[in-house]
């Protein structure tokens, strides 16, 4: 890296050659599983911008979706145990219950570890171009966004080469498919961690 790369804001640290490849490694794993979002909320930085333009290379139908870039996203991330908060605020803001099932998040870490986990109600490991899926089973995402906080604050750091990312669902209530939430000791849905993606080696 030249002394001129290194002078280049984080925010406009563009996207590596192994971070677009693991973008549209990991959009072919989520699309394999039938995790198709409508609704997308993400960092304004460049690299996270690149990196939904490969996953939208793989992932055809992602281009007509709702895509919301919030600068906010990026910053959030550096503040301990904040990063949930913000994002279900997001999401209050742009989904519909009836067009929005499935929202895809896509920021940096250290941030997005630590709202995996704080949704999760577990220690959630996110590599660079990883993804945490969760679902509840809801009637509406006001019923699952903010109901719940955990005091679980992870302060790991890790060299973010790229995004990581969320991927939540809602599913009826009186769905007989698919995973659905459960109920915290306050009596509030909470999400189901069902898995941790990742093409990253």
């Amino acid at each position: 890296m030249t002394s001129e790369d290194n002078r280049i804001r984080d925010h406009d640290r563009p996207l590596s050659s192994r971070g677009r490849n693991e973008a549209a490694a990991l959009a072919r794993m989520l699309q394999a599983r039938g995790w198709i979002p409508d609704v997308v909320l993400a960092s304004n930085a460049k690299r996270t911008k690149q990196t939904l333009e490969e996953m939208t290379s793989v992932m055809t139908d992602l281009s007509d979706v709702d895509s919301h870039l919030y600068g906010s996203l990026y910053t959030v991330n550096a503040l301990d145990g904040q990063t949930r908060q913000h994002i279900e605020e997001c999401l209050l803001e742009v989904c519909d219950d009836e067009r929005h099932r499935c929202a895809c998040i896509v920021g940096h870490n250290k941030g997005m570890e630590e709202a995996a986990s704080s949704l999760a109600g577990c220690a959630v490991k996110l590599k660079t171009a990883s993804a945490a899926l969760l679902q509840c089973a809801a009637d509406s995402w006001k019923d699952v966004l903010g109901s719940h906080r955990s005091d679980l604050n992870r302060t790991s750091r890790e060299e973010d080469y790229g995004a990581a990312a969320i991927a939540g669902g809602i599913s009826s209530r009186s769905s007989k498919g698919g995973l659905g939430g459960h109920y915290g000791s306050g009596g509030g849905l909470m999400w189901t961690l069902v898995d941790v993606i990742s093409p990253a080696a």
